[in-house]
């Protein structure tokens, strides 16, 4: 004797259920972090400045050791930071729109700026 715990019609209709919620759930996790790294693009684009050597709203992070000139900007920042977050296992909500909001800032200090890979520099005296 063989127990069916579903009818045949559930069968067909979990086949048809099951990949429409997978959509669903993709759709809105894409969804959130998309959202996330425009308003981390346009919250950094807002925030710093207009051009590289221009001081934005929020001062930057310049430290000076001997002739070497040392600047933190701000996507090496956010990405460090988001590497900690995603190593050291903390939760916290929303976790898709938070780092696409953190990778939006990032993006940005790539994109708009030439000197994005100059974090360390001798200064001329």
């Amino acid at each position: 004797m063989q127990v069916r715990f579903l009818p045949r019609v559930h069968m067909s209709f979990k086949k048809i259920i099951f990949p429409i919620s997978l959509g669903v759930f993709i759709y809105f996790i894409s969804f959130l972090f998309s959202l996330g790294i425009l308003m981390g693009y346009f919250a950094a684009k807002y925030l710093s400045g207009k051009k590289e050597g221009f001081q934005g709203k929020i001062k930057s992070l310049i430290f000076y050791l001997g002739k070497w000139k040392i600047h933190l900007h701000h996507w090496f920042l956010l990405s460090l930071f988001a590497i900690f977050l995603f190593v050291s296992g903390i939760y916290y909500s929303f976790p898709h729109l938070f780092l696409g909001f953190l990778g939006g800032l990032a993006f940005q200090g790539i994109y708009c700026y030439g000197d994005w890979h100059k974090i360390i520099k001798k200064e001329s005296l």
